[in-house]
């Protein structure tokens, strides 16, 4: 544990030292009119209830809920986005899974992005995004017609951690593309059951992999039309070892569309894929695997903040 502790602490210093020096803005640029801030909270029920249906399927209730927080900050030749994004949700399901309590879903993203402009368009910049999930997670099977679930993750088992040095070509605040040749990224696995028993992502024993390559991060965010928006996040990274043979996939991508101020629906599709992770398959077989997820809401929603209107830089 003091290990752990060790290096959560060594790396929050590097990465405040690294911010210090290339991302967080002099105290002259700092203003906060300058801010546009805004939160959206939302949530959503799904039930099915069955009873002597003989047409099969079993009841269930599903129950989510979506935390979205975004503050951007423009000044002069500034440009800060930061994001943090986390949905919870659970189901339970009915007899025949012996009204089981499961998680459904369960993430935590979080990104920031720092531009400083040296012309209309282009920018040097600095990014760290950050990925886990918050609480305990399995994999379900049966086994001799019983079921069993196996522990596969936790809070920071797994989490990813990348940190990127380049050049951002965007119109802010619609779209941003950096192409980053300096990259570090951290895996980790703090878990020591997970991490001793090799159940997650990294090899039996090892709790932090390092790898340094370069990195593409791609944001379009934008209305399509009236009352549905676009958001889309892709990033790459290949390790300098294997440069552009072998790239790791993270991409996110929703479509929201508002039906009152209250309430909304939305699809969701999220892709990841990481040439050097193990991953448990649906057949049961392991290795790299492409992982994805879908969901289509609809729910509550409230917002709190103003958005600006987009600029037309």
């Amino acid at each position: 544990m003091v290990r752990i502790l060790f290096i959560i602490g060594f790396l929050l210093l590097t990465y405040t030292r690294v911010v210090a020096q290339a991302v967080i803005p002099p105290q002259d640029d700092v203003d906060t009119d300058k801010w546009d801030v805004g939160l959206r909270l939302g949530a959503d029920l799904s039930q099915v209830g069955l009873q002597n249906w003989s047409y099969g399927g079993q009841s269930s209730l599903a129950i989510g809920s979506v935390l979205d927080f975004v503050a951007r900050y423009e000044k002069g030749n500034v440009l800060w986005r930061n994001n943090l994004k986390t949905e919870y949700g659970f189901q339970r399901l009915g007899k025949a899974s012996g009204n089981s309590l499961r998680k459904n879903i369960d993430y935590l993203l979080f990104t920031t992005a720092y531009v400083r402009k040296l012309n209309k368009r282009w920018g040097a910049s600095a990014l760290w995004n950050f990925e886990t999930q918050l609480t305990r997670g399995y994999n379900y099977e049966k086994v001799n017609d019983r079921e069993t679930k196996k522990f596969v993750s936790t809070f920071m088992a797994p989490a990813t951690s990348t940190v990127a040095l380049g050049l951002t070509y965007s119109k802010w605040p619609i779209y941003s593309f950096s192409l980053s040749p300096i990259g570090v990224r951290h895996t980790f696995v703090l878990n020591n059951f997970l991490a001793e028993n090799g159940l997650s992502v990294l090899p039996p024993g090892e709790k932090v992999k390092v790898d340094y390559g370069a990195t593409f991060n791609g944001t379009v965010e934008g209305d399509v039309i009236e009352l549905v928006k676009l958001i889309s996040r892709l990033t790459l990274f290949s390790d300098y070892t294997f440069i552009f043979s072998k790239v790791d996939v993270e991409w996110d991508f929703e479509i929201r569309m508002a039906i009152n101020p209250w309430l909304a629906s939305s699809f969701t599709f999220q892709l990841r894929y990481y040439n050097d992770r193990t991953t448990t398959r649906d057949d049961g077989t392991e290795g790299p695997a492409v992982q994805w997820s879908n969901k289509i809401k609809v729910g509550f929603v409230y917002q709190l903040g103003s958005k600006r209107e987009k600029k037309k830089t």
